[in-house]
């Protein structure tokens, strides 16, 4: 059986240090930072699950605890600010700036994606405009330390159509030193004038390797013969493979292939008890 240890702890993405497999983007913004010509917004695209979010706020950081070389004024968090020529985008994630991020008090940052349905409990299937107007009223405020202002959007294909709106309203007309990156699983599906007015950066799948050594850095509880299986079936996302070890997909995917082995026969007890099973696992019951 493959399951995921209850005492597995992935890191949220606001709050991983690690990126994998994704430097050739993580140059690509550094180069577009150094060149002193950043753009404005960033969309960040790729399949689900393969580390988008985490880069993101891994920008977020590195923006945001280098707010002094845009700003010479003095500020009291001046001493927590990261200096020298940067070669990477990687930050301490104790200093006293990412902390402000992570707790959600830092001033200059603005984390957007669904929110809980006060009436149901549950999380929205879409972000609404309502989550999308605290942007305009993030972006009217003074920089509190005196740079960058960031907001990140995770998944800006979940918004509604006015939401979409709203936000292409603010890349139309965007402040200075207003950094915004959008996440992305389809951006296909996005209006054309937010696409046409982002700097895109594409994330690759992750390597066999990287989601083999995620897996088991995460306590994956799997059989070393069923590990490379797996692996596959992630379809190069570590995203999917958590989702496959968590909902019994490896056990699933194992007797499909066992029925489609026997055409052209068919053994329509296991086909029934498959369905049975499947039918089970949404109900819940």
């Amino acid at each position: 059986m493959v399951e995921i240890d209850s005492e597995t702890s992935v890191p949220s993405p606001i709050s991983n240090p690690d990126l994998f497999d994704h430097s050739t983007a993580e140059n690509e913004f550094l180069s577009s930072f150094n060149s002193g010509r950043l753009a404005h917004a960033w969309l960040i695209t790729g399949p689900k699950g393969i580390g988008k979010a985490t880069l993101s706020h891994r920008i977020a950081r590195f923006i945001l605890t280098r707010n002094y070389s845009f700003d010479n004024s003095s500020t009291l968090f001046k001493d927590n600010f990261e200096r020298g020529d940067p070669q990477s985008l990687a930050v301490d994630i104790t200093n006293p700036v990412c902390r402000r991020i992570i707790s959600g008090g830092h001033p200059d940052f603005l984390n957007i994606e669904r929110s809980v349905d006060d009436k149901t409990g549950k999380l929205r299937k879409e972000i609404t405009i309502d989550a999308v107007r605290d942007i305009s009223l993030f972006l009217t405020k003074t920089p509190a330390e005196g740079g960058w202002r960031v907001i990140i959007i995770d998944n800006v294909d979940e918004l509604n159509f006015n939401a979409a709106n709203a936000v292409l309203k603010v890349l139309e007309e965007p402040p200075k030193q207003a950094l915004i990156l959008l996440v992305s699983n389809n951006p296909a599906r996005l209006l054309p004038t937010i696409r046409s007015r982002c700097r895109r950066l594409s994330l690759n799948l992750l390597s066999n390797k990287t989601i083999k050594e995620l897996l088991i850095q995460n306590n994956a509880k799997i059989s070393p013969e069923n590990l490379d299986q797996l692996v596959d079936m992630a379809s190069g996302s570590f995203g999917h493979a958590l989702e496959l070890s968590k909902e019994g997909g490896f056990e699933i995917y194992r007797e499909v292939n066992d029925i489609l082995n026997m055409m052209p026969e068919i053994d329509l007890t296991r086909i029934h008890q498959l369905g049975d099973k499947l039918n089970r696992d949404k109900t819940g019951k």
